[in-house]
């Protein structure tokens, strides 16, 4: 416990308490009582025998503070009513000793002590420290003040809790460092309390200096960061924790086109785009809960940014700020798009490309380079590319390539190089020296790609440019260049040079029921038999398909070409084995001679193949020289094809029927239907004339339709006049077969005339219908489900396969005139006739003869029960008005 002395009271204060002594009414202020001590009197004890002992009793009553009374014998004789703040039982401490107030004895004993020695000395004490009364216990400062009561020597004690202020004080060391040096300091004058404020002020002033000083340093620091921040190009910019604008660059307030002034403050994400913002904002949540930078690309409106985000942490370690930085890499992405782009085409390209430095030590080499070479990457880098050199080249080729490096920069060309493998193979390099602007060499690039398969390509090129691939033979570019060779030395010796040009009778056939297969063997073996018979010097060319030449020079006299055809036709007259089955083919040969048929190749090739169609004519298998007389019917074919055309236009063309005939009633069932075609200066032109060269200039299709569509119309005429119903029969050409949608342009010609496809007979030789076996049962069928008859003309002379008649779903056969011409002259013709309508009959076929031109031959088809027949013998090919008059007359 600590004991204190208050200041003496004098002059107006001692005055002010004897005042307050006769007025007992005032307030403890007026006696100089106050929270911090009481003084009660001047001299240092107060003589109240001059004052009733009630009027001290009701003052010490008045007090808010406990106050008692105690003797020289420590006994209480006065205890006022605060009392009870800190004791229940107050009003039975009277009388009683002092220490029954205090529930520590040690405490009590101290203040025993204390007022003893006020007692003794007659000076007042104060005593602070921690007391514990019944009601708990308190930071308390106790005030003793001796008082004379007449010759009683009193002791008056006031209690004061401090209990709050202590607790206030208690809350910091440095609140009870400063009470400590409060309680010291009370014992200081007031010199001393002055020194302490001036040194106060003297602090403050310190501390207000010191601030100013911080806060110049602080505009210092901020006045170079942004001069820092202005320093660089990026845009650079500082926001608080909560994503406001604190500080930016200039560029970084451009990019949003205002002065910084008006950013500083705002929200940075609502001036950026939604998805931009929103991921901003999580890299600031990543970076508060990490504590660690980040840097990550972004675009925004086509631009892309390198941005980085570092936190910047407070005086207490709190990330309070975050600096971001963006720099603008758009160009460099896109260059280093480009780059990776060229680096993937590189790596992906065929051609081989290596990189070497000034000292021709290899620095790059791709993918391909690896393929190419069979050098790893590992094994090619640093070495030098004469690793891969070869000895096909000399010393000059060397010399030459590195001279066009300097001098050029560049150099292409073919060279031959070593694999790993010690393969030496053929490519092509390109070397190009790559220069800085300064004209200082850095790299050469080489790009190369091997050529072997191109060389070998080439090869086969020229021989593909000048021999068939299939046969071997020359082709047609080297026949001509072998033919006019020979022509040079026929007029440099002044003998004779033959051509011979050939097709084969039957290919298409064989080719069409065998396979292709079948057919190409069947060419190579013509292309061996043909090459045996020639000499050595002799050429042998195939032309296309199934047309060969033949160029035989030094020849003296006709008699030896002859010789030479004559053994060719046999030649292939031979039967042919052609994958285990056997093949049987002719060939028609045409011969043109130099120089009477032709002085130039094209001269002797038209005129050779003008004779070999005369060949053909003549019934195949055989050979023709060429002659003026064939030269003209050449001539006259190409005449007729052209005016053919005109005369479909002309109207020049007309339908002639010739009635069939029933053999069993005699009534006219049928007619066919036959062109002819009325020339203005040439007269009556029959169908053999003008159908081959309207097939050769493609005019067949539309004459077969014109054809069609005018017998149709005269069928609807007859009918019209009430005449006998007949059924008309329509020849169909080869080449009619191949137009697209044949069978629908047939059916809508029948219909537009009104008629039903079952009134029409389609007629077609056996060489057409087998020409193209697997696709005509197609049509066939087709047009047999439309309703049309289907009909085979010149039966007998074309060798159809029997099978091939039951699958074209055929109805009517026609047997060829020849049959019927030769009952005059040959004893067998019956009994071939006979077998021929027994097996149309066994296929459930109708037969027709046709060509009937007398009584007898009429006779033996009644008797072998021919089912319909025409011919002269009836009625030729009649116009439709007479065809008209016929019907009218059988009615």
């Amino acid at each position: 416990m600590a004991e204190k002395t208050p200041s003496k009271l004098k002059g107006k204060k001692g005055e002010r308490v004897r005042k307050a002594v006769d007025h007992s009414g005032d307030s403890c202020q007026d006696l100089g009582l106050n929270r911090t001590g009481y003084d009660l009197t001047a001299s240092g004890s107060f003589d109240f025998t001059c004052l009733e002992a009630t009027f001290l009793g009701r003052l010490l009553q008045a007090l808010p503070i406990p106050a008692l009374l105690t003797d020289s014998s420590r006994l209480v004789t006065f205890v006022n009513r605060a009392t009870a703040r800190f004791s229940s039982h107050f009003e039975r401490i009277k009388g009683h000793a002092f220490c029954t107030l205090f529930q520590n004895p040690e405490e009590a004993a101290v203040v025993h002590s204390l007022i003893d020695q006020v007692l003794s000395s007659r000076k007042p004490r104060i005593h602070e420290g921690l007391v514990e009364f019944e009601k708990g216990r308190i930071w308390g400062r106790l005030h003793f003040q001796p008082i004379r009561m007449g010759r009683e020597q009193l002791a008056m004690v006031l209690v004061e809790d401090l209990t709050s202020e202590k607790r206030q004080l208690d809350l910091t060391e440095k609140h009870r460092e400063e009470l400590r040096r409060a309680q010291s300091e009370l014992e200081v004058k007031v010199k001393e309390r002055t020194g302490e404020l001036r040194d106060a002020n003297l602090r403050l002033r310190r501390e207000i200096h010191e601030r100013k000083v911080a806060e110049r340093e602080l505009q210092k620091g901020k006045d170079r960061i942004n001069a820092l921040l202005n320093a660089t190009t990026d845009l650079a910019y500082l926001l608080s924790a909560d994503g406001r604008f604190l500080a930016m660059n200039e560029a970084g307030a451009r990019q949003f086109l205002l002065p910084a002034e008006k950013l500083l403050g705002q929200q940075a994400i609502k001036w950026l785009p939604g998805e931009v913002g929103e991921k901003l904002r999580t890299r600031f949540q990543d970076i508060s809960r990490t504590g660690k930078a980040i840097r990550f690309d972004e675009e925004s409106n086509g631009t892309v940014f390198d941005m980085s985000i570092y936190p910047v942490r407070g005086a207490q370690g709190k990330i309070d700020e975050v600096a971001v930085f963006a720099r603008d890499i758009t160009e460099r992405k896109r260059a280093e798009q480009r780059l990776r782009l060229l680096a993937n085409i590189i790596e992906s390209v065929n051609e081989g490309v290596l990189v070497t430095d000034p000292r021709g030590r290899m620095v790059y080499v791709n993918q391909a380079f690896v393929r190419l070479t069979g050098f790893s990457r590992e094994e090619a880098i640093g070495q030098n590319p004469r690793i891969m050199k070869s000895d096909r080249h000399d010393q000059r080729f060397y010399q030459e390539l590195w001279e066009s490096l300097q001098e050029k920069g560049h150099w292409q060309g073919e060279i031959w190089d070593r694999k790993r493998s010690g393969e030496v193979y053929p490519k092509l390099l390109s070397i190009t020296a790559l220069t800085d602007s300064a004209g200082q060499l850095l790299y050469y690039v080489g790009v190369f790609s091997d050529i072997t398969a191109i060389k070998r390509t080439e090869s086969r090129l020229r021989r593909l440019a000048h021999y068939d691939p299939l046969t071997g033979l020359p082709n047609r570019v080297l026949f001509r260049d072998r033919l006019q060779q020979a022509l040079f030395r026929g007029a440099r010796e002044r003998r004779m040079v033959a051509l011979l040009y050939l097709d084969l009778d039957g290919f298409k056939q064989i080719n069409d029921t065998m396979g292709h297969r079948v057919g190409d063997d069947l060419l190579v073996e013509v292309a061996g038999r043909l090459s045996a018979c020639l000499r050595k010097g002799d050429t042998v060319a195939r032309m296309g398909g199934d047309e060969f030449t033949v160029v035989v020079s030094d020849l003296s006299s006709m008699h030896s070409i002859a010789e030479v055809a004559r053994k060719i036709t046999q030649e292939m007259s031979t039967l042919f084995v052609l994958q285990s089955r056997e093949a049987f083919v002719t060939a028609s040969a045409g011969i043109a001679v130099y120089p009477d048929d032709g002085s130039d190749v094209d001269t002797l090739l038209q005129n050779a193949d003008t004779a070999m169609y005369h060949a053909k004519e003549e019934g195949k298998n055989r050979f023709a020289f060429f002659s003026q007389h064939m030269n003209t019917a050449v001539r006259e074919s190409l005449y007729l094809g052209t005016s053919l055309r005109m005369a479909l236009e002309n109207n020049e063309l007309e339908v002639l029927y010739q009635p069939i005939v029933d053999l069993a009633s005699g009534l006219i069932t049928d007619a066919e239907a036959l062109v002819r075609w009325n020339h203005p200066t040439q007269g009556v032109i029959l169908p053999e004339q003008f159908v081959p060269p309207a097939e050769e200039y493609g005019l067949i299709v539309p004459l077969g339709k014109w054809v069609l569509d005018r017998a149709c119309r005269d069928i609807v005429q007859w009918r019209a006049k009430k005449l006998p119903s007949l059924h008309l029969a329509v020849n169909v050409a080869g080449p009619q077969l191949k137009e697209h949608k044949f069978a629908e342009s047939f059916m809508k010609i029948v219909q537009d005339a009104g008629l039903n496809p079952v009134d029409i007979g389609l007629e077609m030789t056996e060489s057409v219908m087998i020409g193209d076996a697997d696709v005509n049962l197609a049509i066939f069928q087709q047009l047999k489900d439309m309703g049309f008859r289907i009909m085979v003309d010149d039966f007998g002379a074309g060798g159809s396969p029997l099978g091939y008649l039951k699958q074209a779903s055929i109805d009517t056969l026609k047997m060829h005139r020849s049959f019927i011409s030769d009952l005059d002259t040959d004893p067998d013709a019956e009994v071939v006739l006979s077998a021929i309508i027994g097996l149309a009959h066994n296929l459930r076929l109708k037969v027709v003869a046709e060509g009937v031109e007398n009584e007898r031959q009429f006779r033996i088809l009644r008797d072998l029960r021919c089912d319909q027949w025409q011919g002269n013998y009836f009625c030729p090919p009649v116009t439709a008005e007479e065809m008209s008059r016929i019907l009218g007359d059988k009615i």
